[in-house]
């Protein structure tokens, strides 16, 4: 994510209400981490794919979210534009990648990463969005 976005991202989401912290959460952010991202090739991949999905949860039902509508589409924009012009610059290398027989870590890093992000989307769902999920 560019920095605008980042900036955005902190602005829409203000302080974490008090009465969150009661909450229990189903994911961790440092098992992002944790998946492994040792070579470069793999490292694009994974940023273009983190994006995706983070686009698609700020894409999903957030209407419960006391968030300025404008700044979630500005958000989603942005998002939108970094996803477009990272599938720009890695297409070629993509498709050389699905053809390299050693790309298992590739497959493995996607696979990781979707298990991940699910595990947010199926918690977003389960607390109907709210604003402490």
């Amino acid at each position: 994510m560019n920095n605008g976005s980042l900036e955005l991202l902190e602005k829409m989401g203000g302080h974490f209400p008090f009465q969150c912290l009661t909450e229990s959460t189903a994911c961790k952010p440092r098992d992002i981490l944790k998946i492994r991202l040792s070579q470069q090739k793999n490292a694009k991949g994974a940023i273009q794919q983190i994006l995706q999905e983070l686009f698609h949860i700020f894409n999903n039902n957030l209407t419960q979210v006391a968030w300025n509508g404008t700044s979630i589409k500005e958000f989603q924009n942005g998002l939108h534009q970094q996803i477009e012009k990272l599938e720009t610059c890695l297409s070629a290398e993509m498709e050389k990648e699905m053809t390299y027989p050693g790309n298992e870590k590739f497959l493995l890093t996607s696979l990781e990463l979707k298990r991940y992000f699910q595990t947010i989307d199926d918690f977003l769902k389960e607390k109907q969005y709210s604003w402490c999920a």
